[in-house]
């Protein structure tokens, strides 16, 4: 059977109790030391002025000092009750004084008789300084109720601004982690789709082995491209490389020519951006181009930075098959606007624009956002690959 679930927290609690204790009594022992200190330099002076020289006021200081101590220990007890502590700042100064004030009468009540039968040699001068000894009681209890209420408050409110940043950090962490799987998850739904048509361009040239052979250097060179992305920005160059490649194996799936053009600015090859970022409008592209383009299939892609964003457009012959890229489960526009959200580029856009017998699909990113997130990746430790 197991423990109760409050066993498992008594390895922590415990000793957070007791560093509080022992803080506490620190905290008592310095301050009332100060009392201490003027009792014996004052006492004697200003409350008992006619009493003889002869007559030690040590231990009358420890019977104080004793009754203090108890008194304090009391009302931090009072101090720590739950409906107390809520208590907002005015009604807590009248608990404060109240009870102070509750604690002082015991001094005409209880003390100073206590005092007279333990110190019969004093009992005349007390009963003369009974005043006096009272408001010294009430003004050092005052005093010490109103340090601790506001030190107590300070490490409540420091305590929960630690709760609070730590809470924080760990929504920041949780939301990281998703962010990094959904990513994942996303991302990996477009491999699937190239290796089937990868084996499929394998299977049409299996009676041509230097087209085999070309095929399978650029499926590997394409897959290395895959194998190497993680959910970390890289240079647009290593993506349009790859692309060359992922042509090669559509062509030989076509069993046609394709007439492929890709233009880019040095600008924009440098630029990091999200992995897998122009591999499904070229996957979409040769799917449905080749599908609706009447004669030859062409593709154009063009990448280059305009008024701080770079844009990159992917043309192909043929017509839009509506809403075809954003089916369910599908690895079209609806996913990769979503890694791109998750990706924290705000202001990145999507579109797809049919035109005179051709379709263009554009993606734009602002460049600031672009850097920001890379060096925002940079500075989290790599995510591993599942296995």
């Amino acid at each position: 059977m197991g423990l109760h679930p409050a066993f498992h927290r008594l390895p922590t609690v415990a000793p957070e109790r007791a560093r509080r204790e022992a803080l506490f009594w620190a905290a008592q022992a310095v301050f009332w030391s100060i009392p201490a200190i003027g009792m014996t330099l004052l006492l004697r002076r200003e409350v008992f002025p006619d009493l003889p020289a002869d007559v030690s006021i040590a231990p009358l200081i420890a019977i104080r000092l004793a009754f203090v101590v108890a008194a304090s220990t009391v009302l931090r007890e009072l101090y720590r009750v739950p409906a107390v502590r809520r208590l907002p700042a005015v009604p807590t100064v009248a608990v404060i004084v109240a009870a102070c004030g509750g604690m002082a009468l015991l001094e005409p009540l209880l003390v100073t008789p206590a005092t007279a039968v333990i110190l019969p040699q004093m009992a005349p001068y007390l009963q003369r300084a009974v005043v006096k000894l009272t408001f010294n009681v009430v003004s050092a209890l005052l005093i010490w109720s109103l340090g601790y209420r506001f030190l107590t408050g300070f490490v409540v409110i420091s305590r929960s601004e630690n709760l609070a940043r730590q809470s924080r950090q760990r929504a920041s962490d949780l939301e990281l982690a998703l962010r990094s799987s959904e990513l994942a998850r996303l991302g990996e739904q477009v491999q699937p789709h190239f290796l089937f048509n990868a084996l499929t361009a394998v299977v049409a040239c299996r009676h041509d082995p230097d087209a085999v052979s070309e095929v399978t250097g650029s499926l590997a060179e394409y897959l290395r491209f895959c194998l190497a992305t993680t959910d970390r920005h890289a240079p647009l160059d290593r993506e349009l490389d790859a692309i060359e490649h992922l042509l090669v194996v559509h062509q030989a799936r076509l069993q046609s020519a394709i007439e492929c053009r890709i233009d880019s600015t040095p600008e924009a090859r440098v630029l990091p951006v999200p992995p897998m970022l122009v591999g499904p409008l070229v996957e979409n592209a040769l799917k449905y181009g080749a599908r609706t383009s009447p004669a030859q299939l062409t593709i154009a892609i063009d990448a280059g930075i305009e008024d701080g964003r770079l844009r990159i457009a992917v043309v192909n012959s043929g017509t839009w098959v509506d809403r075809a890229t954003d089916r369910p489960g599908g690895t079209g526009l609806a996913n990769l606007r979503r890694r791109l959200d998750l990706a924290g580029l705000t202001g990145a856009t999507v579109t797809v624009a049919p035109g005179d017998g051709t379709v263009t699909a554009e993606i734009t990113l602002p460049v600031a956002a672009c850097l920001a997130a890379a060096e925002g990746a940079r500075s989290t430790p790599p995510r591993e690959r599942p296995r």
